[in-house]
């Protein structure tokens, strides 16, 4: 086998293991879940309606001015209650708990390959 078929191979492996983990199959899990959950999802809805209404009126959009505004009461209290609900708890520490694990899997191929491997997955160029 030549580094040419062992690339290949070893990608369809590292994907294998990424989608066969259990923080993948809890994201899973989790995200179904939350797509059957129409309680939850018009929650977070009404949470992020709130928070894009609050940047808005302050006249800047842009997700680092955004955060430096103190958020509004009903944000506040939508806030509260997508922390309290199980569905979206279980949804947002299942994507945390995946973020994790790929950021580790980048580490470990970042010191075995040289170079950052997720730097080139980035958009160059554009606003996103």
């Amino acid at each position: 086998m030549t580094a040419d078929t062992n690339l290949p191979n070893a990608a369809h492996f590292f994907a294998r293991a990424l989608t066969e983990s259990p923080e993948y199959q809890e994201y899973l899990a989790a995200a179904g879940a939350y797509q059957n959950d129409p309680d939850a999802q018009h929650l977070l809805n009404q949470l992020r309606a709130v928070q894009q209404g609050s940047c808005a009126s302050a006249g800047s959009c842009s997700s680092s001015s955004c955060g430096e505004a103190p958020p509004s009461l009903e944000a506040e209290t939508l806030q509260e209650e997508v922390d309290a609900n199980p569905t979206l708890s279980r949804f947002f520490t299942s994507q945390e708990q995946l973020v994790a694990l790929v950021r580790s899997a980048n580490a470990r191929l970042t010191e075995r390959l040289g170079f950052d491997l997720a730097d080139l997955t980035k958009q160059t160029g554009g606003c996103c």
